[in-house]
């Protein structure tokens, strides 16, 4: 047969693993595989019995010590506050013309937050400053008294009404002779008597006049006007004030907390503008129990967490009363932190003694039993070795990385094991997942702080 006559065959990657052939191979290969392995592992474990003995392993231990009195941590949570918060608003009505500071802003003690339209108030001061000019123009004359050249000519009209009062008494006198003898007619007599009279009220007019600018002014008259100079310039400062109060100033160092107007807006006396809180002293109040309050000192510094953040607090204040809904003490702590802010929860150790007799072990020298019990591993003495001994024990407190226990003497299991931990027994205090019962050990002996 010639080389044309034969077909040409071109087989996929997928129709080779799909082969009969293929699998069976493969079949093979795998059967021969795990005979491999199966073998090695049996000749391992008869070189490992038929092999030396390893000895005893090198253990660490605590000594068992008995505590009579345990310091429990007991953790108190509350909410961080700042130490003053203030809703600002403006005592007069009027047109807001400026706000300056937007929400977020910090801010320091005496800065203009927002302004008022105080055109009214600038034209009223203007006023009142143009009357309190002139008053003070009228007390300064009444004060320094009459001047010279109205005395002068006070006097000199007293001399002239005197002349004239002499003249109508001359006149006065003649015409009653006359009229006694009946020489004159009563229209006459009666002119004489009226010039005399006219004469004598004009004298007396003069004198009282140049009496009173000789006295000076009178006491009753400087001192109302002296109280006219007051009103106004009481009025003046009233003025001031109400400028004064067109201007929101912070009342303190701080953050603004909301903003709640815009310029244009016309507010009323006593409308919340802005709010702002202290931003330099955050304090957090934590309710504890009154029993409590006898481990706690004012000013003692006490570890403190806030969303993963570990930092201080100061106790500074306990309230007097106790809270009616948990029965617990309101206590305030000072915070320095900066990276605190209000509306966070603080969470607080307090340590409190606890009558508890029992032994702290390394956290990680225990292992899980059943029905809620643990156990350890006790070095013992047996035919003058040392081996490991289980002991099953129910662990009382957790501190992290060590635990009270106390000793449990029924066992959960159809264990041999017998006995309790007593003080100065040797604990393995790790590797114990590696440890089997009955198992020579060796101590390597841990100091115990």
């Amino acid at each position: 047969m010639s080389e044309a006559t034969l077909p040409e065959y071109k087989l996929t990657f997928r129709q080779v693993v799909k082969s009969p052939a293929f699998v069976g191979v493969s079949s093979l290969l795998l059967v021969g595989t795990i005979i491999y392995f199966g073998f090695s592992m049996l000749t391992g474990e008869d070189k490992q019995e038929d092999g030396k003995d390893p000895g005893p392993i090198t253990v660490p231990v605590v000594v068992a010590k008995k505590t009579g009195e345990v310091n429990l941590d007991r953790i108190f949570s509350g909410l961080i506050r700042a130490r003053r918060a203030s809703q600002l608003a403006f005592e007069r009505s009027a047109s807001v013309t400026q706000v300056f500071f937007d929400e977020g802003d910090s801010v320091s003690k005496g800065d203009v937050l927002a302004q008022l339209d105080q055109r009214n108030l600038d034209y009223l001061k203007l006023q009142v400053k143009a009357q309190l000019a002139n008053a003070n123009v009228v007390l300064s004359e009444l004060t320094n008294g009459p001047r010279k050249e109205a005395i002068d000519s006070a006097k000199a009209e007293q001399k002239a009404r005197q002349a004239e009062l002499d003249f109508a008494k001359q006149l006065y006198q003649r015409r009653a002779e006359l009229n006694r003898t009946g020489s004159i007619s009563t229209e006459e007599w009666e002119n004489a008597e009226s010039s005399l009279n006219i004469a004598q009220a004009n004298y007396d007019a003069a004198e009282r006049r140049f009496a009173e600018l000789d006295a000076g002014t009178r006491q009753e008259k400087l001192d109302a006007q002296k109280q006219m100079v007051k009103q106004l310039e009481a009025q003046l400062l009233l003025v001031d004030l109400d400028i004064e109060k067109s201007k929101l100033l912070a009342p303190y160092d701080g953050r603004i907390a909301s903003r709640r107007v815009d310029e244009g807006t016309i507010v009323a006396p006593g409308q919340a503008v802005m709010s702002i809180t202290e931003s330099s002293h955050l304090e957090a109040v934590v309710g504890v129990p009154p029993s409590t309050l006898q481990y706690m000192n004012l000013k003692q510094e006490y570890d403190c967490v806030v969303d993963g953040l570990e930092s201080t607090a100061t106790l500074a204040r306990i309230l007097p009363e106790t809270d009616k809904t948990t029965r617990t003490v309101p206590v305030v702590f000072e915070l320095q932190d900066k990276r605190f802010r209000p509306g966070q929860v603080v969470r607080i150790p307090i340590s409190e003694p606890v009558e508890h007799d029992g032994f702290w072990i390394p956290t990680a020298a225990l292992l899980p039993a059943s029905k809620g019990l643990w156990s350890v591993f006790v070095v013992v003495e047996e035919d003058g070795k040392q081996i490991a001994q289980r002991r099953f024990v129910t662990v009382q407190l957790n501190d992290g990385g060590r635990s009270l226990i106390n000793e449990n003497q029924n066992s959960p299991e159809n264990s041999l094991i017998q006995g309790t931990i007593q003080p100065g027994d040797l604990i393995i205090s790790e590797g114990v997942q590696k440890i089997a019962i009955g198992q020579p050990v060796k101590v390597k002996q841990l100091k115990v702080k």
